[in-house]
């Protein structure tokens, strides 16, 4: 292999290497919009539901005030 055929080969490597890298870099990002989004449904939905359950919960608490006093 001449010198000639080692640049010619080494130019389209290059390229690749900097696309891969450039690549990766928008796939790390979409990767962490994706679990930053998930994590902020996941809040939406644990707040969603806490707000749900709150009248079960505030009966919960009148009976054990209720058997407190009964102590």
């Amino acid at each position: 292999m001449t010198n000639d055929s080692v640049h010619q080969l080494a130019r389209p490597i290059g390229y690749i290497y900097i696309m891969n890298e450039e690549f990766n870099e928008q796939l790390k990002q979409k990767l962490d919009n994706l679990k930053e989004q998930n994590i902020q449904e996941k809040i939406q939905l644990l707040s969603n539901e806490a707000i749900q359950k709150e009248p079960e919960a505030r009966v919960a608490r009148e009976n054990i005030e209720v058997l407190h006093q009964s102590l």
